[in-house]
């Protein structure tokens, strides 16, 4: 019996001819039974077995699956330029599981913020408390928009990031200012096309 890759389970059966490539077990009532001890390493694990001179063998994949969202990661702003009110688009780097594995794809992560909601994409899970948003390649996007004000006003932003909708695990966190540029309406958009066509 083998597992490739190896690091990713050991086999814990008696290997019963450790002169021959790989484990070997006994058959027993015309089966073969062995057991195996994950490592902490997530990936996709292909296991054999067969008769020494090879006429028969079989074989399976089983996917060992990485852990919740555990590590620190960082949270940027996608556009260092941004302004209030928004939408201001942020990313994480890469979300592991305690033991460094990419977390899968899907993932919930919950979004905290002070002085901002929001923006643009639904809860990914509206029967959880909080807002949530869905990894995809180990890294959580999400855009928020602060409150109006005025030309020259700033909004200071706090963003935290968890791995539960209890706020347990802090993930990542940033506290973020941004310069206020109000976005011109349609009255004002009107006007600066009247003008620039006179």
């Amino acid at each position: 019996m083998t597992v490739s890759p190896s690091t990713l389970a050991t086999i814990l059966t008696a290997d019963s001819d450790p002169d021959t490539d790989g484990v070997q077990a006994p058959v027993a009532g015309g089966k073969v039974s062995f057991t195996l001890r994950a490592s902490t390493t997530a990936g996709l694990a292909n296991l054999r077995a067969a008769t020494p001179d090879g006429l028969i063998a079989g074989g399976l994949s089983y996917a060992f699956l990485s852990g919740p969202p555990a590590k620190p990661t960082t949270l940027w702003v996608q556009n260092p330029s941004a302004t209030a009110p928004g939408p201001i688009y942020f990313y994480t780097g890469e979300i592991q599981d305690a033991n460094g594995n990419r977390v899968a794809d899907g993932t919930p992560i919950t979004v905290e913020l002070v002085d901002a909601e929001p923006a643009g994409v639904a809860d990914a899970d509206p029967s959880a408390e909080g807002y949530q948003v869905r990894t995809s390649g180990g890294i959580a996007n999400f855009s928020i928009r602060t409150d109006t004000g005025n030309t020259g006003d700033t909004r200071t932003v706090q963003v935290q990031l968890y791995a539960e909708p209890i706020l347990a695990t802090e993930l990542a966190e940033g506290t973020f200012v941004f310069d206020y540029l109000p976005v011109p309406g349609p009255s004002a958009l009107l006007t600066a096309w009247v003008l620039m066509a006179a």
